[in-house]
């Protein structure tokens, strides 16, 4: 594979630096410009003390950020900026031949109705939205290698559209009724100052937030309206929790009863294997799982010889086997 030339921008917030260390020591990726208006002039070194092992970090330098001269330097960029902001650089990027990949809400979403239901202003360039592709590879990895602008999914709804996408694809579950509880780490919020994100608002405290209407709703109901091809409805509470970072997320469905089934007559009748486990009697003192000759004395009134259903035997002494 050809080595790309790859450029960051807003690289300094939370989501930038984790770009950062990944790009750094990709086999197939030259790191060439980092952009950042707070940061321009200082070194990735100076800036993310942790990477400054790195050779390539002591000497590449943040930059103020502009379209034009990112689109000579780089093929691919990566937009590390707040929605509304991040579009606003993808079309002159887009129109110099750049493969754009967002990391932002902003082309998530194919309907620019629900983006300003859901963020509160007009989409900013409602045009490439249909251009667009989520970029989720487990589900889109064709369209992903020969498109121009990827939209990166949330980070909640990637946790939620894994393990639903396929369940609502094949039938399998009710369209009705999904329960979506997501815990989410500190980091997930970036590096903003932020009361509620201090140390001792968070430590030893758990709290939904973003109900009933969080943002990344808009996107994983729209993503798995496209899997049921029909409309999905789901009740998604977000919870910070007191950890660096991670997402954990728990699911509730109903099974679809008129998911399709093999013929009856295909079915198999074969009997399923008897119990595996080991069954003893609570009132032996022993613990020993012999067959015959328990040394130890009968301490109970059942009887001598019994077989269960799954076909295990009390013998004479009390154990079972």
């Amino acid at each position: 594979m050809k080595t790309k030339r790859v450029a960051v921008v807003g690289a300094s917030g939370y989501s930038g630096e984790e770009l950062v260390r990944l790009l750094l020591d990709h086999p197939h990726a030259e790191l060439v410009a980092v952009t950042s208006r707070q940061y321009a002039g200082q070194t990735l070194a100076q800036v993310f003390p942790r990477f400054a092992s790195h050779p390539k970090s002591r000497a590449l330098r943040f930059v103020e950020p502009q379209a034009e001269l990112l689109a000579k330097q780089a093929d691919v960029v990566f937009l590390a900026l707040p929605h509304g902001v991040a579009a606003e650089f993808a079309v002159p990027l887009l129109n110099a031949g750049c493969v754009v990949i967002d990391l932002s809400a902003d082309f998530r979403l194919k309907d620019p109705a629900r983006y300003k239901e859901f963020y509160g202003h007009d989409h900013p360039a409602p045009d490439l939205l249909k251009k667009s592709v989520y970029g989720l590879p487990e589900i889109y990895r064709a369209e992903i290698q020969h498109a121009l602008l990827i939209a990166s999914p949330g980070c909640y709804p990637t946790s939620i559209l894994l393990p639903l996408w396929p369940l609502l694809q094949r039938r399998l579950i009710q369209t009705s009724g999904i329960i979506a509880d997501s815990l989410s780490g500190v980091s997930g919020a970036g590096r903003k100052a932020d009361v509620d994100l201090l140390f001792c608002e968070c430590h030893e405290s758990l709290r939904p937030y973003g109900v009933p209407k969080h943002r990344h709703l808009s996107e994983i109901e729209e993503q798995l309206a496209f899997a049921a091809g029909a409309p999905v409805v789901i009740q998604f509470t977000p919870h910070l929790v007191p950890v660096n970072r991670g997402i954990l997320t728990t699911l509730y469905f109903a099974p679809n009863t008129r998911s399709r089934l093999p013929p009856r007559g295909n079915r198999s009748r074969r009997r399923l294997p008897p119990p595996t486990r080991r069954l003893m009697d609570a009132s032996r003192s022993c613990g020993c799982w012999k067959t015959t000759g328990c040394p130890t004395p009968k301490t109970s009134s059942a009887p001598t010889s019994w077989r269960s259903p799954g076909g295990w035997t009390r013998a004479p002494g009390g154990c079972w086997s």
